[in-house]
């Protein structure tokens, strides 16, 4: 089943899926769609998962260009991913204002689903308490399965986690039983959970051991209730996180984004080439804003990991990676070449020859290119 270019306005459901559910090794593909306010029952005995999608029993599903707002549930305000089947991808998709009475504000993985979310935004998610035993996982819960043996696996790379909330843990993302759960390249700002249970992330063994937290190249700050929780296992590497977090590459300074809301990396950010390539998962070329993932920035210091995809070219931390115009075949330096490149960019028609961003390439565009090769980067 297709849903492209539609609004799924205040639907709801008895159980699951308040919008849309797939089931028994079904197919769900959805583009450029819209859905809003929608619901599904609410019940302390474990009723009601996904306000506005529900993929269970087999199904896969595809999400891109959509945007989620303001759907809840008991459990998943607005995606219930659970029991197997096939893969979930998720790709620049924005998750605002939905809300879970028990867990997972936004999105909750469930005995044996593997997701990949790249390019997303997830901003004022709640996940409250209802329940006793919920009030986890603000925007992404991943929960495996005890006593099925049945893990969860969620990748989540080039996103942004801005002002969502837990009642409990996890204000960003909470991860649980045997889950795992990687985080690459990613911004959390402003998250909040409860005191000392990870604003940003939590890796809890509450209902059982055996979950996993990988991350690599993410931005962590100004969370309440802590950066990030781990009684479980965690490994956090060359990620930039406030008051600082044990392991390889990590940084505790000022990532000095461009401005208030602005999670771009400013000029002189100690964030800048300094993630891991070869944590970035496969295939994956581009940063939150469509930009290019890989980019040597001139003067920039490298102090992450170069290699995978990028080659010498260091990712930097965070969502976004930040871009050096002039500096056109991506070599870290500025120099004749680059005009070279511009003239065979405008050749090929490529939309980067664009520079002045009129919508039509033409002469003007090189008259452009060398006024920003003579600005530089700064």
């Amino acid at each position: 089943m297709a849903v492209n270019d539609c609004r799924v306005v205040q639907c709801s459901a008895l159980s699951a899926g308040g919008g849309v559910a797939t089931y028994d090794n079904g197919s769900l593909s959805a583009s450029s769609s819209f859905f809003e306010g929608n619901r599904t029952t609410f019940s302390a005995s474990g009723g009601g998962a996904g306000g506005a999608i529900t993929k269970s029993y087999g199904s896969s599903l595809t999400l891109t260009g959509c945007t989620f707002r303001g759907n809840t549930s008991f459990q998943a305000g607005a995606i219930n991913l659970q029991l197997t089947g096939g893969p979930t991808v998720i790709t620049a998709c924005h998750f605002e204002d939905n809300t879970a009475l028990e867990w997972s504000g936004a999105i909750q993985a469930f005995r044996g689903v593997s997701v990949l979310i790249d390019r997303c935004i997830f901003r004022n998610n709640r996940a409250n308490a209802l329940d006793p035993d919920g009030g986890y996982a603000g925007a992404i819960g991943n929960y495996g399965l005890i006593s099925c043996g049945v893990a969860c696996d969620v990748t989540v790379v080039n996103s942004v986690f801005e002002g969502n909330a837990a009642a409990d843990s996890g204000g960003g993302i909470n991860a649980d039983e045997i889950a795992r759960t990687r985080v690459y390249n990613c911004t959390f700002y402003g998250n909040t959970a409860a005191p000392g249970r990870g604003g940003g992330m939590s890796n809890t063994a509450d209902f059982g051991g055996g979950s996993v937290l990988t991350v690599a190249g993410a931005i962590v700050r100004a969370s309440t209730g802590g950066q990030i929780l781990n009684n479980a296992a965690a490994s956090v590497t060359y990620s930039n996180v406030e008051g600082g977090y044990a392991g390889m590459g990590n940084s505790a300074a000022d990532p000095l984004f461009v401005g208030p809301g602005n999670y771009q990396l400013g000029a002189g950010s100690p964030a800048l080439d300094a993630a891991s390539n070869p944590a970035v998962p496969a295939g994956i070329t581009l940063d939150l804003a469509g930009a290019l993932r890989f980019v040597d920035y001139p003067g920039a210091a490298a102090t992450g990991v170069p290699g995978g995809a990028g080659g010498a070219a260091v990712a930097d931390m965070g969502a976004y990676e930040r871009q050096c115009y002039p500096d056109c075949n991506r070599d870290g330096a500025m120099n004749l070449s680059d005009f070279g490149c511009f003239q065979t960019k405008f050749a090929l028609g490529d939309p980067y020859a664009d520079c002045n961003g009129d919508g039509a390439r033409n002469l003007s565009d090189f008259g452009c290119f060398q006024t920003k090769f003579a600005l530089g980067c700064p």
